[in-house]
């Protein structure tokens, strides 16, 4: 099953910024809907998820 997995900091961010809900979100993130918001909260995710690896990569320079 596709699902994309965040922490839940992330996840409050997104529900913020999106003005939404965990449910809607959560469908989203388990690819159950396709809706343009759908797919910017999936984008989003992303971006979040690239964040975080880039400060885990900066761990690793030090």
């Amino acid at each position: 099953m596709k699902e994309i997995l965040i922490a839940s900091e992330m996840k409050n961010k997104i529900i913020k910024e999106f003005k939404s809900n965990r449910p809607s979100l959560r469908s989203a993130l388990k690819f159950f809907t396709n809706s343009n918001v759908a797919k910017a909260m999936r984008k989003r995710a992303k971006e979040l998820l690239e964040e975080e690896l880039k400060k885990i990569n900066e761990f690793d320079e030090l």
